[in-house]
């Protein structure tokens, strides 16, 4: 017997080769593209809002339910689109059913903006049927479902998917849905009501800015922002951001338990913590007047009257809903023992008792409580950001003087505004020499605002941005620093063109900084050497002395006396001195103003006062800085003269008629209210003032005053006090009073008939009396049978001695629920809520048996064509179907297969000639991701095949066949 010969394992599989080979040579030519990873800052699981509605981002260009180049696919949050039956024309064919028309109807809801924001799905598979193309709004698929996280998954109601499955025995079909009790997808009828849960590929710049989540400090608190503007989960007015309370006790927030205690939001005991809750806060400067209030009316989710001007508020069932539901959870609201909810300012009306919509803090569910019980508030507020200087990481921390750093740093999640404050004052200088420095630090003069916590800072924003990219802080603006040279190190800054913005900076600890308006240079930055393309709005300085003594025009412009030279226009006025700057404040009774002489002597304005122990005689200014620019000798300067008109000081130069007076201050603007002693002197190049043991404030810059007088002239009347107090120079009396007025006496606060502190007529709204106290402790029958009141056995026993028996009693009175859900005993309400504490949650069940296999289905085992020329096709359960001749003289090729509704493959042959090659089911669980993924693959093939003679590829396999039989 011979013995057989192994066979070669490659032998056996070459003809399935060949015909692999075949077959995609005749496949259409495909393209194919690489898709860079997206470079948005949206992920996966983020909640965006789009079209009026909330939405899950569930897939990005590479990740998740995968979008096109530039877009997100966006999955409904909420409930917010009605339901339907899904009810098909044809068989369960999605393009014929109900569920398709509601998802148009959705899409023409929306706003044509909108609708161009829309990137039309090319093609929508996963569907029974016909695919469909260019659809705006669609049901997710049963493979995309599978890709979504169970969390993403959850909604309001049981919904629709897309895909129908057709039953050929019985000629029916049924749907699939997500069933969100079991968190499973199952089937049912397509006559059934489920909800509508859209999903659209959305353009990436359609989407707000991801601001949601971060934290933002204000009045010494972390709060979560929840709507930018017109957008967001809580979405408010331009120019505001919503901030929603992050109470974290370790950053100063605090449990405060409220009833709503009504059905109407105004006026319950909510709404007045509420109101109330500034005092909670510790605002910091202008902070209270970033505070935009809201008006709430029923459209807003409250019952009941208007709510106006509510600086604070509580969120609604709505916007809770529309809110994450991380940021919904807190961690102070969340011990059973105490407060384990937070109040919603919505009513629901779902029992006969008066319950209010809540959130579990814990869970951040949202759900109802009886209004009459304690729970705790969160509140939310908007944000006026219209003065917003920059956001920035709260990381503002660096060695003063030291190199600056970038803003965006990696680990911080805390933020904070600066906000411009116009009562911060700045201003920077530069000589000639400073005016084209270069170097790894840039140096200049500066004057500034002074005060707690208050810094001379500096950013860095590149050209053609507003981003922030480099902070340093520079000087400490304390009382010694208010004038100087500041140094700006620029060491470690990337190559490029910035904007250098200089601003007075005050820092508050977990609240909104402010800042100065900025002073601004441009610089180019290259290998760490900085050089000064343009001053911007630093002032140029002279050196020493000036141009010819042009003739100078002054006036008063309401906030500042201004200077200009004559013919120069108006954009040329430039300010001398700020009216607020010698105008003195109110305030208590003042000692009797001292009289102040002035002189010149030694080349110098002298001052002195010309009573008490210090009368000694002190330099207010050089008369060398009043010279020109260049120090050669200007020509003969004109004369000013000034007079008092009874209401402002007013100038004309010598020689001009009447008609030239101008006005130069009012006298209401320079008067003082309570005669203070006032010091001068010269710092920093400033004239400055203060009141005695006061802070030193800018009067006049020197520079400003330079270029304004020409040659020496002769010498002025030196000012002084004539006998009617008033300040004289030479025969004119200026009107001014060189002691201010005796202050009026005070008024005593006294307790008006509302029960507030009132003064004089105004009601300052403080309570003359304090808070309510905390409850007291309920008495109890210790272990011992005494009364104990807390930890304190009082000594007296719950019962008295045992007495006579007693005659029967009449009938004891039934205990029943009262209205404020307490058991009552007749009249009496014993104070026993009836309504019991939540149960605890029970064990989870055992696993269920598995469920037997499925039978197998059937598909083909082998195909021959025999020796007439006929296709034998042998199916995996024996059954064996001739299908005819599929050769002949004429090369007669396959034209087209199909499976047809009743899953039977149809082949038509060139000719014309159809054959049936019976039902080929596969698996139920194949079928679902064949529709997916092989229909596309097995249409390219076919019609491939449609182009090239199918006799010929069979005759090259049949020859491979019998010579492996052979």
């Amino acid at each position: 017997m011979k013995k057989e010969k192994p066979k070669s394992p490659g032998r056996g599989i070459l003809p399935l080769l060949l015909c692999l080979c075949l077959v995609l040579s005749m496949l259409p030519a495909m393209k194919l593209t690489a898709s860079a990873a997206g470079t948005t800052d949206y992920a996966i699981g983020d909640i965006v809002t789009f079209a009026g509605h909330s939405w899950y981002i569930i897939g990005t260009e590479t990740q998740g339910v995968e979008a096109p180049s530039g877009c997100y696919t966006l999955f409904a949050k909420n409930n917010d689109f009605g339901e339907t039956q899904f009810n098909s024309k044809n068989n369960g064919n999605y393009g014929y059913s109900s569920l398709r028309t509601k998802m148009e109807e959705i899409a023409s809801n929306f706003s044509e903006a909108d609708r161009a924001n829309i990137e039309p799905r090319a093609i929508l598979s996963g569907v029974s049927g016909n695919f469909l193309t260019d659809q705006l709004v669609w049901p997710i698929g049963l493979s995309e479902l599978n890709q979504v996280s169970v969390d993403m998954k959850q909604f309001g109601a049981d919904y629709y998917t897309r895909y129908a499955e057709y039953d050929g025995t019985n000629g029916s079909y049924s749907v699939f849905f997500y069933q969100v009790l079991n968190g499973t997808t199952s089937t049912c009828a397509p006559t059934e009501i489920k909800a509508i849960r859209p999903a659209l590929y959305v353009k990436a710049e359609a989407l707000p800015e991801k601001g949601e989540a971060i934290q933002v400090a204000f009045g010494g608190q972390w709060w979560y922002v929840v709507g930018q503007g017109k957008t967001g989960s809580v979405p408010g007015p331009e120019n505001t951001v919503t901030l929603f309370e992050n109470p974290r006790e370790a950053m100063g927030a605090q449990v405060i338990p409220a009833q709503t205690n009504s059905l109407n939001y105004l006026g319950s005991d909510l709404q007045q913590k509420m109101a109330d809750f500034s005092s909670n806060l510790n605002l910091a400067g202008k902070e209270s007047s970033l505070i935009v209030p809201r008006t709430l009316t029923s459209a807003d989710g409250i019952s009941g009257e208007t709510a106006h001007d509510q600086p604070f508020w509580p969120l609604s069932k709505d916007e809770a809903d529309r809110t994450d539901v991380e940021i919904l959870k807190s961690e102070l609201y969340d011990d059973v023992t105490f407060v384990r909810f937070y109040w919603l300012r919505t009513t629901c009306d779902t029992t006969s008792w008066t319950t209010v919509y809540a959130v579990q803090g814990d869970t951040g569910d949202v759900t109802s409580d009886f209004a009459s019980y304690y729970n705790g508030v969160r509140p939310a507020f908007y944000l006026d950001i219209s003065d917003a200087f920059y956001l920035a990481k709260d990381a503002k921390r660096v060695t003063i003087g030291g190199n600056p750093y970038p803003l965006v740093l990696e680990g911080f999640e805390e933020y904070k505004y600066t906000i411009f404050d116009d009562s911060l004052k700045l201003s920077v200088t530069a000589d000639p020499t400073q005016a084209s420095q270069t170097g790894n630090t840039l140096s200049f003069g500066y004057v500034a605002t002074t005060g707690e916590n208050q810094y001379l800072s500096c950013v860095l924003t590149p050209d053609g941005s507003t981003d922030v990219l480099y902070y340093n802080k520079l000087v400490k603006l304390d009382a010694t620093a208010a004038s100087g040279t500041v140094n700006i190190p620029l060491t470690g800054v990337a190559d490029g063109n910035y904007t250098l913005r200089l601003y007075t900076e005050q820092e508050n600890y977990k609240s909104t900084d402010f800042a100065s308006p900025s002073v601004d240079v441009q610089i180019t930055v290259n290998s760490g050497v900085a050089s000064i393309r343009n001053l911007g709005n630093i002032q140029l300085a002279g050196d020493s002395g000036g141009q010819d003594g042009r003739e100078v025009e002054l006036r008063n412009n309401g906030t500042h006396i201004q200077w200009r030279y004559v013919g120069e226009d108006d954009s040329a006025w430039r300010d001398l001195v700020a009216l607020d700057a010698i105008t003195g404040g109110s305030g208590a009774d003042g000692a009797d103003g001292r009289e102040v002489e002035l002189r010149v002597n030694g080349g110098y304005i002298q001052w002195r006062y010309t009573t008490g122990s210090d009368t000694t005689w002190k330099n207010l200014m050089s008369l060398s800085n009043l010279r020109g620019q260049d120090g050669a000798d200007g020509a003969d300067g004109r004369e000013v003269e000034l007079k008092n008109d009874g209401t402002s000081i007013l100038w004309r130069y010598a020689g001009e008629g009447d008609e030239a007076w101008r006005p130069l201050v009012a006298l209401e603007d320079i008067t003082g209210a309570d005669g203070k002693q006032v010091e001068l002197r010269v710092e920093g190049g400033y004239i400055q003032w203060r009141y005695a043991g006061g802070q030193w404030q800018n009067l006049i810059a020197l520079s400003a005053l330079q270029g304004m007088k020409g040659d020496k002239g002769d010498p002025g009347d030196t000012p002084f006090i004539g006998e009617n107090g008033n300040w004289w120079i030479g025969d004119t009396d200026t009107g001014i009073p060189a002691t201010g007025d005796k202050g009026e006496n005070g008024l005593t606060p006294h307790i008006g008939t509302n029960g507030n502190w009132w003064i004089g007529d105004t009601d300052t709204g403080i309570p003359a009396t304090g808070d309510k106290g905390a409850d007291g402790l309920t008495p109890y029958i210790g272990t011992n049978g005494n009364w104990w009141i807390g930890n304190v056995d009082t000594g007296i026993p719950a019962t008295g001695d045992k007495g006579q028996d007693g005659q029967n009693g009449a009938n004891g009175l039934t205990p029943y629920i009262g209205t404020n859900g307490n058991w009552w005993i007749g009249s009496t309400d014993t104070g026993i809520r009836a309504a019991g504490q939540n149960g605890k949650d029970g064990a989870d069940g055992k696993d269920g048996a598995d469920g037997k296999d499925g039978a197998d289905g059937i598909g083909i085992a082998d195909l021959v064509i025999n020796e007439n020329g006929e296709l034998v096709v042998t199916l995996t359960d024996g059954t064996v179907k001739n299908l005819g001749k599929v050769t002949g003289s004429d090369g007669v090729g396959i034209a087209k297969m199909e499976i047809n509704s009743q899953g039977e493959l149809l082949i038509t042959l060139t000719d014309g000639t159809q054959l049936n090659a019976g039902a080929v089911p596969t698996a139920e669980a194949e079928q679902t991701t064949q529709q997916d993924s092989v229909q596309p693959a097995v249409l390219y093939v076919f019609m491939g095949i449609s182009g090239v003679s199918f006799a010929g590829m069979l005759g090259m396999l049949l020859f491979l066949l019998k010579k492996k039989k052979a």
